[in-house]
C-alpha cells in the first residue's frame, strides 16, 4: 500500500468516528432531551466530538552489535518508542551512506502487515532500503519494533546509517507525530582469521635413479595453530634408512634395484589438537636398463630476450631453466656483458636458496660479468625454474649482448642436466629521452604482415599448417618490446635449431623424445614473454584436473606437451578456479567440439580444412585472451 492508499484508510476511519458522534447526539434527542436544553458551556459533549490528539513518538535504529567483521552481517531494529495504539502503517528508508563500507542486505517486517513493499538500491555511493506497509498488528504500547534491517560489512571503516520516516500511523489510523528520528552508524572491522584444518603434505611423487640421494619434504603441511610434529614411516618397497623420522624432511639413498621399483612413505603431521597423514611415492629406476635410463635435458635462457633502457637506468634479466624435472638443486652459471662500456652488472638475487643452501656470487672487478654458484637449492619440481635475477645498469649509448654459460646444473636428486642450449639476451642503452620501443601495445601486425616477414608470401598463399603457425603468432600479440614476427621461431624451426631435425610441426610429438618435445614448447612460449615461475597451478594440477588424476610424469609425451602449453599461458584471469582447468581445451579437444572429429595432434593439419584449422587455432588462443 502506498502512502496515498494509507491516507485513504485513515480518512475512512475518521469519518467513522464522526458518524458515531452523530449517533450519540441523536440518541440524546430521541430520549427527550432537546438539544437546545444542553448547556453550551458544558465541555462533555465537546470532548466526545473533538478529534483525539495525535500520539507522539521517536523512531530510532537500534544496533544488535557494536561492530561487524568484514564479510559478516549484523542487524538493526527500526523501533517506535512509547507507542500508543500500536503501529498499523509505516513507510521509511534506511541508508548506509558509504556502500564501500556496508550495504543493506535484507529487511524483514514485523506485525505481519497485509500490504507491504520493500526495495533495495545503490546510488550516489550509498545503499538504501525503502519500505512501506499497512495492516500491521503490533504490540499496542511500549517500544515497538516494526522492521529489522540486515546490513553486511563490506570494507573496514565506519559509515552512518540514516533513517527517514515518511508515514507512521496507529492501528486505528491516527497519524503519529514523530518528534525525532535517530539514525546510527556501523563499524566494520577486519575479518576474523578462519581456522584451517591441519593438512599433511608429503610432497610430489618422485622418480629417481638407483643410488641417488633422495629427500622427502613435508614442509608444505599447513593449518596448525602451533608447532607441527612429524613422523615418517616407510610402508612399501625395499627397506631404506631414513636420516630422520621426526623432522619435516627425511633423506635416504635410493636402493639398487633390478627393475623399476616403488617405495611408499607416509608422514603423519600433528599439533596439539589434530593429526593428518599423507603419502608420497618414490619410483626408483634401474640404471642398467637402457629403457629406464633417462637423460635430463633442458635449455637455460635469459628473460627477457631483449630490453632497452636509458643511460643510468637499471633493468633485470631472469636466468631460467626451461624444463626442470626434479627441480634444480645445484648450479654454476656465469653471465657476461660483452661490452662493459655500454652496461655493467650491478647485482644478483638468487632464487630457491634456503638456510641449508650454500652459495657464492662473484662480480668481476670491472663489473662485466657475474658468476653464481649454489648447492642445496629448493625449487619447483617441474616446468620453468628461475635460478637468479641479474641486475644490469646502462652506462653509455650503444648495444651489447649478455652471454650465458652453464658450467654445471643438477636436479635436487643430484642428477646432472644435459644443457641443450644456453641463450643469452641483448640490451640497448639510449641517452636520456631518446629511447623508443620498436613496438608497443599499439603495434598490431596482420596475418599478411607476419606471413611476409617470415615467408615472403601472402597469408592466403600459405598451406594449412603454416597458416596456422602464422595465426598463432598473430594471436599472441602484442609481442615483447624489440621483438618482431620475423624474430619468432615456430616449433619446427626450434626443433631444427636444437636437434638438427627436419620435421613438420605435426610430426614433432611422434618423432621427438618427451624431453625434447617439452624443451621445444618452452622455447616457443618464452619468445612471447617470461615463462611462469610461481604460477597458481602446477603441471600436476592441470594434468590431474584434465586427465583423471594422472600426474604430469604419467601422461604421454603428446599430452604432456598439451599440458605444458596450457601451463605456460599463466597467469590466467582471476576467475579461473582449479576445477575450471578441465574446461581449457587442447586443439584436439576443440576439433572434436567444433567438428565432431576425433583426431590426434598430428592429424589436425591434414584432416581439417584450412578454415577449420584456423578456427581451431583461434578458439584455442581465445581461451587465454585475458592473459595478464
Amino acid at each position: 500500500m502506498n502512502s496515498q492508499t494509507i491516507g485513504s484508510v485513515l480518512t475512512t476511519k475518521r469519518i467513522g468516528v464522526l458518524a458515531l458522534i452523530a449517533l450519540v447526539v441523536g440518541a440524546f434527542a430521541v430520549g427527550g432531551f432537546p438539544l437546545g436544553a444542553l448547556d453550551s458551556s458544558d465541555d462533555s459533549l465537546g470532548a466526545v466530538a473533538a478529534e483525539e490528539e495525535q500520539p507522539r513518538t521517536v523512531v530510532s535504529l537500534v544496533a544488535a552489535d557494536d561492530a561487524v567483521h568484514a564479510g559478516d552481517t549484523t542487524t538493526y531494529d527500526v523501533v517506535v518508542e512509547n507507542a500508543t495504539g500500536g503501529v498499523g502503517a509505516y513507510a521509511f528508508a534506511v541508508t548506509a551512506n558509504d556502500s564501500a563500507v556496508a550495504t543493506i542486505d535484507d529487511v524483514s517486517l514485523a506485525g505481519e502487515p497485509s500490504q507491504k513493499q520493500a526495495s533495495m538500491s545503490t546510488s550516489n555511493g550509498g545503499s538504501t532500503a525503502t519500505v512501506s506497509a499497512a495492516g500491521a498488528d503490533t504490540d499496542d504500547s511500549g517500544n515497538v519494533v516494526v522492521a529489522t534491517v540486515t546490513v553486511r560489512g563490506d570494507g573496514v571503516g565506519t559509515t552512518d546509517l540514516t533513517l527517514d520516516v515518511e508515514t507512521l500511523d496507529t492501528e486505528a489510523g491516527q497519524n503519529y507525530t514523530v518528534t525525532d528520528v535517530l539514525g546510527t552508524s556501523i563499524r566494520v572491522v577486519e575479518a576474523e582469521p578462519v581456522d584451517q584444518p591441519l593438512t599433511a603434505a608429503a610432497g610430489d611423487d618422485l622418480t629417481v635413479d638407483e643410488g641417488a640421494n633422495v629427500t622427502l619434504d613435508a614442509s608444505a603441511s599447513s593449518g596448525a595453530d602451533g608447532d607441527l610434529r612429524y613422523s615418517w614411516n616407510q610402508t612399501a618397497g625395499p627397506n631404506v634408512t631414513l636420516d630422520s623420522t621426526n623432522n619435516s624432511t627425511a633423506s635416504f639413498v635410493a636402493p639398487n634395484v633390478g627393475e623399476r621399483t616403488t617405495l611408499v612413505f607416509d608422514v603423519t603431521v600433528s599439533d596439539d589438537d589434530e593429526t593428518d597423514t599423507d603419502t608420497v611415492e618414490v619410483h626408483v629406476r634401474d640404471t642398467d636398463d637402457d629403457d629406464e635410463r633417462e637423460t635430463l635435458a633442458t635449455s637455460v635462457t635469459m628473460n627477457p630476450a631483449t630490453d632497452e633502457i636509458d643511460e643510468g637506468d637499471e633493468t633485470t634479466f631472469d636466468v631460467v631453466v626451461t624444463n626442470a624435472s626434479g627441480g634444480v638443486g645445484a648450479y654454476n652459471v656465469t653471465v657476461t656483458v660483452t661490452d662493459s662500456d655500454v652496461a655493467v652488472v650491478t647485482g644478483v638475487e638468487l632464487s630457491g636458496t634456503t638456510e641449508n643452501s650454500t652459495s657464492t656470487v662473484e662480480i668481476a672487478d670491472d663489473e662485466s660479468s657475474v658468476r653464481f654458484v649454489a648447492t642445496g637449492v629448493d625449487t619447483d619440481q617441474n616446468g620453468s625454474v628461475v635460478l637468479a635475477t641479474v641486475t644490469v645498469e646502462g652506462d653509455d649509448d650503444g648495444e651489447t649482448d649478455l652471454t650465458l654459460a652453464v658450467e654445471s646444473l643438477e636436479n635436487e636428486q643430484g642428477q646432472s642436466y644435459t644443457v641443450t642450449n644456453a641463450t643469452g639476451s641483448s640490451l640497448t642503452v639510449e641517452r636520456d629521452g631518446r629511447r623508443t620501443s620498436s613496438n608497443d601495445d599499439s603495434t598490431e601486425y596482420t596475418v599478411d604482415d607476419i606471413a611476409q616477414m617470415k615467408y615472403g608470401q601472402n597469408f592466403a598463399e600459405l598451406d594449412t599448417e603454416t597458416a596456422g603457425q602464422v595465426q598463432a603468432i598473430a594471436n599472441r600479440q602484442p609481442l615483447p618490446a624489440g621483438v618482431t614476427p620475423g624474430d619468432i621461431e615456430t616449433r619446427e624451426e626450434i626443433a631444427n635449431r636444437l636437434y638438427g631435425t627436419d620435421y613438420d610441426e605435426s610430426e614433432l610429438a611422434d618423432e621427438l623424445t618427451r624431453e625434447q618435445l617439452l624443451e621445444v614448447q618452452n622455447s616457443y612460449d618464452a619468445q612471447f614473454g617470461p615463462l611462469p615461475t610461481n604460477p597458481a597451478y602446477t603441471l600436476d594440477d592441470i594434468t590431474g584436473e584434465k586427465y583423471w588424476d594422472y600426474t604430469f610424469d604419467e601422461v604421454s609425451a603428446e599430452t604432456a606437451g598439451h599440458v605444458l602449453a596450457i601451463y605456460n599461458r599463466q597467469p590466467y584471469t582471476d576467475d579461473v578456479a582449479r576445477e575450471d582447468l578441465v574446461h581449457i581445451k587442447t586443439r584436439t579437444e576443440l576439433a572434436f567440439r567444433l567438428y565432431k572429429l576425433d583426431l590426434d595432434e598430428s592429424e589436425l593439419a591434414s584432416e581439417l580444412t584450412r578454415e577449420q584449422y584456423l578456427a581451431v587455432q583461434n578458439a584455442y588462443d581465445a581461451q587465454f585472451s585475458n592473459e595478464q
